[in-house]
């Protein structure tokens, strides 16, 4: 009998009278049917059929090829949108027909087993419509049934890798290896061994009686199941090379190129054939989804408009020749649909994508934000969140409605809202808002509590390192209870898995709040020593000049690390921020060890010093004085301090915003500086660990030195004679000298 036969048999069937032949056979038909015509809303006729389908199966008992008939008739036309009562009658049958079918699974057919994957997979997949019935799979699995549903997937590549692959044929392996990258696990064993099997008999029988669809869906799968079978991928590359990409569809192109950045496979014959089809045929054919996904797998593959990225990769090299013309083409495409057609993951996508590559186009991000403003935050996932504030760290773009409106999201809303970030997903947000220097202190707040709660057992070295920097750089929120967890938790688990630049950061971050916790230190010299190779010579630095800012230079770890040679394939960054860390160190180390040579590494490090020189001199040449800081000298003056000078610079170069000579009875250098936020923790009253340094530098030359805290302080006082009483006080209590009033 015919499809159509046999939907003319049930419609002629009283309800209730249809045979377990009849009900299976009229799923099975109906099913294809209608996935023939998914592009068509079903017809009230359908729905009915679907009904009294139901209706009759409800009251009859199935053999298992009936039961496969069921699933594979109501997967292929997904029935289940059509009758809500469908998820309680498969999950019935998959408590007699997992029995069923693990007990005969050498009695099934390839083209069965093919199937019943096939079936389940497709039942595993949400819809792409919203719909009660959506939760068919949930059903199945649900009360009990999960282990069974999971028992019957591994039964079946159980099966598949005991009997091999001989009965299968090209179409069977392509739909069999999709059912199970959608419905597998990547860990699984079963899995992995089937994707081996598969790969072997690739490789031996090649891709004949594959379609194009089949060869872009077998790479899928095995990108899906991150799989990697060097000599299978070889052979797909270069079958697919072969065949050219005229008969391959924006579906299938999408898909290939997809799998190999998730397999972080570069192949460049593939990939400049990818480059010159997309070029020809444009994007208009490409869904929304298919864009982002070529735009983001030529970025993991290394694509950049940057030159900079040039130098990563052979393949990010020769992929970004392509680079400025590939990411003006998506910026086109993009800006003729707009955003309303992209998923919020794909929005996320677009912004990590364009981001990565060093792309700093206005159009997007500007589509982006409006985009976002527009939606709201409020289906957009916490993975889809952390893209989004990583795009735009790396682009250097930032906008103030949106990080507000992420603040408030991620700050204010359930207290589940965090619990939805990956340990790497606060990593990347804490990095992003330290590159763009946005600060939210609220914000701040709870994620650190997050992450205090958390107890950092699941954080990577790396992010532990990322978000003591990120707070430090941008926030400066001084929490005890966080900086107490990231010393223990580094000093139980030793520096083994930290890099030089992890270190860096960890001890710069601990140097920037201050924190001087000696079981610490101790791990330093050794962990360095074994990393001091592969490190960057800024790296070095940042080290150097975190334990000279914690002044232990007396110290055996300290004594150690300096005492350790710099490799000579270490090139000198002349970078002016780093000259003048090593002028710091070096003034501090002559000040507390004045009849001894510089200690191995920082001479090194420093080599001649001109250049550092030459950076102290030009910073000291181009300070210019803030308003706050020439309205503190106006009073000074009026309060009869003439004797003062602007932007003073010491003997060792160290610069003095106001310096202020005593009259003779009490002879005293007088350093006063005028310190903006940014010389305190974001309480705005306790010193950072810079700050301090620097005020213990010109102590040890012999300067008095006091602070004027221009934002809790200066800016309190109302009127000039409040100026001048403030430092009236300042100068008789705190210094204890007097006015030549």
């Amino acid at each position: 009998m015919s499809l159509h036969e046999i939907i003319n048999v049930i419609s002629r069937t009283a309800e209730g009278h249809l045979s377990a032949a009849n009900c299976a056979n009229g799923f099975y038909a109906l099913g294809k049917l209608v996935g023939h015509n998914r592009r068509h809303e079903p017809s009230l006729e359908t729905k009915a059929l679907v009904k009294k389908l139901v209706t009759s199966a409800s009251y009859r008992a199935f053999n298992r090829n009936q039961t496969l008939k069921i699933y594979y008739g109501v997967a292929t036309g997904r029935l289940d949108l059509l009758d809500e009562r469908l998820p309680r009658l498969l999950k019935t049958l998959i408590d007699v027909g997992v029995r069923q079918t693990k007990d005969a699974l050498h009695d099934m057919s390839a083209q069965q087993i093919t199937n019943l994957m096939m079936s389940l997979a497709k039942l595993e997949k949400p819809p792409q419509l919203p719909t009660p019935s959506s939760i068919v799979m949930s059903a199945i699995k649900g009360g009990g049934q999960r282990s069974d549903y999971i028992s019957l997937v591994r039964s079946l590549a159980g099966e598949i890798y005991t009997r091999g692959l001989k009965d299968f044929n090209s179409r069977d392996i392509s739909t069999m290896m999709w059912s199970l990258a959608a419905i597998g696990d990547p860990q699984g064993s079963e899995e992995k061994q089937v994707c081996d099997l598969v790969a072997k008999e690739i490789c031996m029988r090649g891709f004949k009686g594959f379609a194009p669809q089949g060869i872009s869906s077998l790479l899928w799968s095995f990108a899906t199941l991150e799989f990697c079978h060097e000599e299978f991928l070889d052979t797909v590359c270069k079958e697919i090379s072969s065949q050219g990409l005229k008969q391959f569809n924006e579906q299938d192109i999408t898909n290939v190129i997809w799998s190999l950045a998730k397999l972080g496979r570069y192949d460049a014959v593939l990939c400049r054939m990818i480059l010159d089809e997309v070029y020809s045929r444009g994007l208009g054919n490409f869904n929304s989804q298919g864009v982002t996904n070529l735009l983001s797998s030529f970025v993991k593959l290394g694509m950049s408009v940057t030159t900079a990225a040039d130098e990563k990769s052979d393949a990010g090299g020769a992929l970004s020749q392509d680079g400025p013309r590939f990411f003006g083409m998506i910026s086109d495409e993009i800006n003729r649909r707009g955003l309303r057609p992209f998923s919020h993951q794909a929005i996320a996508s677009v912004a990590w994508s364009f981001g990565t590559a060093g792309s700093k186009d206005d159009r997007i991000f500007d589509r982006i934000s409006q985009e976002i403003l527009d939606r709201g935050l409020r289906d957009f996932s916490a993975q889809h969140i952390s893209n989004l504030v990583l795009g735009y760290a790396k682009s250097g773009k930032s906008n103030q409605l949106v990080f507000e409106s992420i603040s408030r999201h991620i700050a204010r809303g359930s207290s589940r809202q965090l619990k939805e970030f990956t340990s790497q997903g606060i990593s990347n947000l804490l990095w992003s808002f330290a590159k763009v220097e946005w600060f939210d202190e609220e914000l701040i707040e709870v994620m650190v509590d997050e992450v205090c709660n958390r107890k950092l057992h699941d954080f990577t070295s790396q992010a532990i390192s990322t978000i003591i920097w990120a707070i430090a750089k941008v926030g400066r929120y001084f929490d005890a209870r966080f900086l107490g967890l990231v010393v223990d938790e580094v000093k139980l688990r030793g520096m083994k898995d930290f890099d030089g630049q992890h270190i860096s950061n960890l001890l710069w971050s601990l140097a920037t709040f201050g924190v001087n916790d000696p079981g610490f230190l101790e791990l330093i010299p050794e962990a360095i020593e074994e990393k001091l190779p592969e490190s960057s010579f800024q790296s070095i630095v940042n080290i150097s000049w975190s334990l000279v800012c914690l002044d232990v230079l007396d110290t055996p770890a300290a004594r150690r690390f300096f005492d350790l040679t710099l490799p000579s394939t270490i090139q000198v960054e002349y970078i002016k921020e780093v000259a003048l860390q090593l002028h710091q160190c070096k003034v501090a180390w002559m000040q507390t060890h004045p009849d001894q040579p510089l200690p191995r590494l920082l001479k090194g490090l420093i080599g001649d010093g001109e250049w550092i020189e030459q950076a102290v001199n030009e910073r000291n040449e181009m300070n210019e004085s803030s308003s706050s800081h020439l309205e503190v000298a106006s009073v000074l003056h009026e309060l009869g301090f003439t004797d003062l000078t602007n932007e003073f610079i010491t003997e060792n170069g160290i610069s003095v915003d106001v310096l202020l000579r005593t009259n003779v009875k009490h002879p005293a250098k007088v350093a006063i500086e005028v310190d903006g936020p940014f010389h305190f923790m974001s309480d705005g009253s306790t010193p950072t660990g810079a700050t301090m340094f620097k005020r213990r530098l010109l102590e040890r030359e012999g300067y008095q030195v006091y602070s004027i805290n221009v934002t809790k302080e200066w800016r309190n006082l109302r009127s000039r004679e409040d100026q001048r009483q403030y430092l009236l006080r300042l100068l008789r209590s705190e210094l204890n000298i007097t006015t030549s009033e």
